[in-house]
């Protein structure tokens, strides 16, 4: 999941941390936060995720 701000922060730092939900397109969880990075594991769109930090413009995310 991309986010537009890099840099790594704390889940209360972050502007909308918290529950978000995708809701129009699956996520893809990455091996790393990388663009060319491989994909893990695919999620259904609308499945809420936890954000808990970012790094390089990616989230970090708990289901």
């Amino acid at each position: 999941m991309r986010l537009s701000r890099p840099g790594r922060r704390d889940a209360a730092e972050l502007p909308g941390a918290g529950l978000m939900l995708v809701a129009r397109r699956p996520v893809e969880l990455l091996a790393s936060p990388s663009p060319s990075a491989a994909v893990m594991f695919g999620f259904p769109a609308g499945r809420p995720f936890r954000v808990i930090g970012q790094e390089g413009g990616f989230a970090h995310i708990r289901d």
